[in-house]
């Protein structure tokens, strides 16, 4: 063999074999231009020379020395590249699921959490039990990223704003945000949202002085909605607000807005129109700045002077001249009208016709009251019944479902 003759590839020893491949390996291929030898060497070079399927070299290859090209071999790949391709794509599976996973977990947390509420909301939960609840909850793993105070899983705001009415404070909650939530996802087929306002007070306290004002709301003209009272401002303090103008000030000036631009919910616009303001007697002179009704002109349906006769202001006279809203407007009874009002200022309110006379108080508290003790306790020979009958119908009473006659809950007291 001449001294200018290559040896072929296969006739190298391992070392010779190493020493040709990292010569090959400096050498540029035809038409790889710029590639750098560090990506020729990972994609032309394996890791292992060692081929699966190898051709015998010709003899004309032999003779030259010439050694087969890499791209005429077919070599298997490195261990380890296959390897770190395979952990590559373990861990991308891996980190997917994971996430997966923890998508899944926060949906599921959400949805416990928005359960929970619903729940302690409907069957009306106090907050300290619903603590000790979620004190159960968190002790299980499932259930560790739950709150561990009611409040926190209510949302309950820390600090509430309030405006100082005196001789207390007074927190408006809002008319239009909560007509929104109501009526969101509610079948309804109205274009014009009917309400029915209310107000009096009430004490929280025996031992001592205290006074809740709430202004309230319900929603007269969707089935679904007619039976739920929301409140829309809240007043409390040791009396009643001095200044009836304060009290009612966010009210008129939210109902004022409403009335005129409607509200829109989910792209839809609503016309809104408050039918009514509901109270009892001495609340409905105390908002329209009235004469209480034990005063001489009281009456809010007419104009006539009232005559004081056992104990109680009368006004026998049915033929005296009707009140009208307009002399609200204008103030022209001054005998009638000691303050002003805000709620002149309500669009489409009428103070007269719009305030009804209140039931509870004017007929079930009153007349009908009266005309039981008449009949059980007046004057003999004259009104009262006989006690065999007063017994009769206080057995027929206690022996009937009181629901099928009327809407009065609980169980009569004796006769």
């Amino acid at each position: 063999m001449s001294s200018n003759q290559r040896k072929s590839f296969f006739d190298l020893s391992a070392s010779g074999q190493k020493k040709r491949l990292k010569a090959a390996q400096d050498v540029p291929l035809p038409g790889s231009g710029s590639q750098s030898s560090s990506s020729r060497r990972e994609e032309d070079v394996p890791d292992s020379p060692v081929p699966l399927s190898q051709p015998h070299p010709s003899s004309e290859d032999q003779a030259l020395g010439h050694c087969p090209r890499s791209d005429e071999l077919e070599l298997c790949p490195s261990a380890s590249s296959s390897d770190e391709y395979e952990i590559e794509d373990e861990n991308n599976v891996e980190d997917s699921s994971e996430e997966s996973s923890n998508d899944d977990d926060h949906d599921d947390d959400i949805g416990i959490r928005e359960k929970l509420r619903n729940w302690a909301s409907q069957y009306k939960i106090t907050a300290t039990a619903l603590t000790a609840l979620l004190h159960i909850l968190t002790s299980h793993i499932c259930f560790s990223s739950l709150p561990l105070d009611g409040r926190t899983l209510c949302r309950t705001p820390r600090n509430i704003n309030t405006v100082e009415v005196e001789p207390g404070h007074y927190s408006h909650i809002g008319l239009k945000s909560t007509l929104i939530k109501l009526m969101s996802g509610v079948s309804h087929t109205i274009n014009t949202v009917i309400l029915h306002i209310s107000t009096d007070g009430l004490p929280l306290f025996k031992s001592m002085p205290g006074e809740l004002w709430p202004i309230l709301g319900s929603i007269k003209n969707v089935c679904s909605l007619s039976k739920i009272v929301f409140p829309i401002g809240i007043y409390f303090g040791k009396k009643k607000p001095i200044d009836c103008c304060l009290f009612l000030k966010e009210f008129v000036e939210e109902s004022i807005d409403v009335i005129n631009n409607g509200i829109t919910i989910e792209g839809r616009k609503f016309q809104v129109l408050i039918q009514g303001i509901i109270c009892d007697t001495p609340a409905r002179s105390y908002i329209l700045g009235t004469k209480s009704h034990t005063g001489y002109s009281s009456c809010i349906r007419c104009k006539q002077e009232g005559i004081y006769d056992k104990g109680r202001m009368t006004f026998p006279s049915v033929n005296a001249p009707p009140r009208c809203h307009e002399d609200f407007l204008i103030q022209r009874d001054l005998d009638f009208q000691v303050s002003e009002s805000l709620l002149v200022k309500i669009p489409g309110l009428d103070l007269v016709k719009n305030l009804p006379l209140d039931y509870m108080h004017a007929v079930c508290l009153g007349v009908v009251k009266k005309l039981l003790l008449t009949w059980t306790s007046g004057p003999v020979n004259k009104c009262k019944f006989p006690s065999r009958l007063v017994n009769q119908l206080y057995s027929f009473v206690l022996c009937h479902n009181l629901s099928a006659y009327c809407s009065i809950l609980g169980f009569p007291n004796t006769i």
